[in-house]
């Protein structure tokens, strides 16, 4: 047993090594984050306050843009943007089909890939080169959102990742490809406007998955995490950006605002822990063994 958890220990240590010396696929330093939760009830009338209730979408998708214009405009901000998830952080895939049809009869067309939700700045305030096409910009929305008897009715856009291309369009660059997501409620099908390098999900992920993403505009969310550049490491930043917010709409959460560094930080402290544990074990498990 105490072999086993030595030789455990040493593959933690090998793993910590790699992780210390491996590239995020994006740049932290001086990027300030926090998460913001707005309620529900706040863009839901009333008489549609239950369960299967519609937001008014339109409004909620115009919230969030007006608030970053406010995290804009702080002092020692360079640039701010929305992801539906915090960077660093593991996300679920969903699943997506080649060309317009959002639904088939076998699920073998179905591919996975995980879905961000973002704002245009967000590869600029993270320094994610394009390799292909375009970013997103402010005019990348459905134009009239809407829906019909057989679902959504107008096309939207998105950008995939490196391994995305590399995986579904082998050779090929799939700007232009149409592809069709499953958790899309307002949009029909996507166009792929662009192509960005590869980051990693997680602390400890060790390859790029597929991503594919998506503008905030045409799939409002009420929970976003806010990523801010600073042109300086001012400490009194963060505590700017979270009055401005508060000035903004007095009913929004907002999480603590950290640097994106310390969240990698914490990553690896908890990948050092649980090291430290399976070596102490399996140290005393070869003492006890050889009294």
């Amino acid at each position: 047993l105490g072999v086993v958890l030595l030789v455990g220990a040493g593959l933690l240590i090998e793993t910590f090594v790699r992780l210390k010396h491996q590239e995020l696929g994006l740049d932290a330093s001086k990027v300030w984050t926090s998460e913001l939760t707005l309620p529900g009830s706040r863009f839901t009338p009333p008489d549609q306050r239950r369960i299967g209730g519609r937001p008014q979408w339109d409004k909620l998708g115009v919230f969030y843009p007006e608030a970053l214009d406010r995290i804009r405009a702080v002092p020692g901000v360079e640039s701010a943007a929305l992801v539906n998830v915090p960077p660093l952080s593991p996300e679920m895939p969903e699943f997506f089909r080649h060309g317009r049809r959002r639904q088939s009869e076998t699920h073998a067309e179905r591919w996975p890939a995980v879905t961000y939700v973002i704002t245009p700045d967000y590869f600029r305030v993270l320094r994610i080169p394009v390799r292909h096409g375009r970013a997103f910009t402010e005019q990348d929305r459905a134009a009239a959102p809407r829906l019909t008897r057989t679902g959504p009715a107008e096309p939207g856009v998105a950008i995939v990742n490196e391994a995305m291309a590399k995986r579904y369009w082998p050779g090929r660059n799939p700007v232009g490809q149409e592809v069709a997501l499953e958790g899309d409620t307002w949009v029909a099908y996507r166009t792929i406007v662009g192509v960005v390098g590869d980051t990693l999900r997680s602390a400890l992920e060790r390859d790029a998955e597929p991503i594919v993403y998506v503008p905030q505009a045409e799939r409002p969310r009420f929970a976003m995490a806010l990523v801010a550049r600073s042109r300086d490491d001012s400490v009194h930043t963060p505590e700017r950006m979270r009055v401005a917010l508060r000035e903004f709409d007095s009913a929004l959460s907002i999480s603590a605002v950290q640097p994106l560094d310390r969240v990698l930080g914490s990553a690896l402290t908890h990948h050092r822990f649980s090291m430290l544990m399976v070596a102490v074990f399996g140290t005393l498990a070869l003492l006890i063994t050889a009294a």
